[in-house]
């Protein structure tokens, strides 16, 4: 889940850049349209981007690099190349985000549903007139008039008391909405409303792309009539009999008035105007290398992994810049990584069931290992040999051993029990980071990621045969190290030891 939410993050970063384009630059142009497909043609963009990367190596010189610059490559290197450094902060955050999420996308749902079932309700119990490839629905209810795909709902009583000009005008509108297959936008604008209900910039998309639709339709009717006067007088005087519509269709009277009486009287933009929609490929360039490059350092200096090397030809290993906790060795490399969890034996104790009739007594049965630990154990290398020679120390392991025993739930109910104490294994998180020995850059080759995505895929985690340490690869490696209580984060030896490799 917290993969999904990062998704949604980094289109809703996407979405966000665009729309403050369109809001600051475009949206006052008559490019209708343009800005149309500029609105749709972003939102599809921000939907896909962040599912592309591809990986760069950039080779640094370890001279070059001071002790500030490598500690800010670590910093960004971690940010961006290790996507589990989100579960070491705050899993329990995402799980509430996420059950935060569920309810607000269901809401939605909901919503959406039932608007659905109300318009078709209205579809099925009125009255339809076909004409052509367009369908007009005649409801004596006080709906409004609105246009979804080839449908007109009309509101009889109110229709009916306009002149045959001013009718004209209004199935001329709705009837440009349905050729220009507006209701498609708005229907994508609500399935993208539940999906990023928690966003208001899809709420400021849908809003503006409703508004474009008006400009529009406003500008076939103007066109065909040879002026605006007329229309926008026409408009002016519905404003106080405004009845809202449905938001996922194109209503007449849904949009504000004000700023389509503003654009109807707009001189024609110029065609260096057209100019201003190259000024997306910038921000669009800037998001793919944010969102889609997963860039490393490779060198004798990696940002990800600290290497401990001596620093003068003596034998003496000055101490680590990072004040690491540990003699390190030269020629190694080591790394920061969540320690596994500590497992120790800790006495329980239970009220064992003692008596023989069990009857009317709540009892439970439970399950108990004994921790398994390991001793020296002297053996014969000869049964009927007797001298010390003849004997060999061997290193056994013991407990482990499991049992169930019957106890009482509530000692209040019997006196036929006895107290008993168990020593059980029990796991402790210790929630540390420390220092852990890691592959050096100059042993991690293209082979030796090819091997461990197929060793992590024979051990069923969900990685593909890129030969890149690519997210899905650091994920799987992640979910591997968690799931079998080692060092969690970069590859460090243990793992590749669990895994059987090298």
């Amino acid at each position: 889940m917290e993969h999904f939410l990062i998704y949604l993050a980094e289109a809703s970063l996407c979405l966000l850049c665009f729309f403050m384009i369109y809001f600051f630059i475009l949206r006052n142009e008559t490019y209708f349209q343009w800005n149309r497909i500029y609105l749709l043609t972003t939102i599809l963009f921000s939907l896909f981007i962040p599912f592309f990367s591809y990986s760069v190596k950039i080779n640094i010189d370890p001279s070059l690099i001071t002790s500030t610059t490598h500690a800010a490559l670590e910093n960004n290197t971690n940010n961006r190349l290790n996507p589990v450094g989100f579960n070491f902060f705050a899993i329990s955050y995402i799980q509430f985000i996420a059950i935060i999420y569920c309810l607000g996308f269901l809401l939605n749902s909901f919503v959406f549903v039932k608007s659905m079932r109300h318009l078709f309700s209205l579809f099925q119990k009125n009255k339809k007139i076909k004409k052509g490839n367009v369908q007009y629905i005649l409801s004596p209810d006080e709906i409004g008039i609105f246009s979804f795909f080839n449908h007109i709902f009309i509101d009889k009583n109110k229709f009916d008391n306009f002149s045959e000009p001013e009718k004209e005008r209004v199935l001329e509108h709705e009837l440009a909405h349905i050729s220009g297959k507006h209701s498609l936008d708005l229907l994508l604008m609500e399935i993208l409303k539940i999906i990023f209900w928690f966003n208001p910039i899809i709420y400021f998309y849908k809003s503006s792309l409703a508004q474009i639709h008006e400009y529009i339709a406003d500008y076939t009717v103007i066109k065909k009539e040879g002026s605006s006067f007329k229309y926008a007088e026409f408009l002016v005087g519905q404003v106080k009999e405004n009845i809202r519509g449905y938001h996922f269709c194109n209503n007449l009277f849904h949009e504000p008035i004000k700023s389509r009486l503003i654009m109807m009287k707009k001189s024609k933009s110029k065609p260096r105007e057209a100019l201003k929609f190259l000024s997306v490929f910038p921000v669009m360039g800037c998001l793919v290398f944010y969102l889609c490059i997963e860039y490393s350092f490779v060198g004798k200096t990696q940002p990800t992994q600290e290497k401990a090397t001596a620093l003068s030809q003596s034998d003496s290993i000055p101490p680590h810049p990072g004040n690491m906790p540990l003699q390190p060795e030269k020629g190694k490399c080591y790394a920061k990584s969540k320690t596994a969890n500590d497992v120790i034996v800790v006495d329980v104790q239970y009220p064992v069931f003692t008596g023989h009739d069990a009857a009317g007594i709540p009892l439970k049965d439970v399950t108990i290992s004994s921790p398994k630990s390991s001793k020296w154990v002297k053996k014969k290398t000869d049964k009927d040999c007797q001298t010390d020679d003849c004997f060999v120390w061997a290193l056994v392991e013991t407990g482990g051993d499991s049992k169930t025993i019957r106890i009482v739930e509530d000692i209040t109910t019997t006196n036929e029990y006895e107290m008993r104490t168990f020593k059980v294994s029990q796991v402790v998180s210790k929630n540390n980071i420390e220092w852990v020995e890691v592959l050096c850059s100059e042993h991690v080759d293209e082979k030796l990621i090819s091997e461990l995505q197929l060793k992590l895929k024979t051990a069923g985690y969900d990685v593909s045969p890129t030969e890149i340490f690519d997210k899905k690869t650091k994920a799987a490696l992640f979910k591997y190290q968690k799931d079998n209580n080692l060092p969690a984060g970069n590859l460090n030896i243990q793992s590749l030891q669990h895994l059987k490799m090298g």
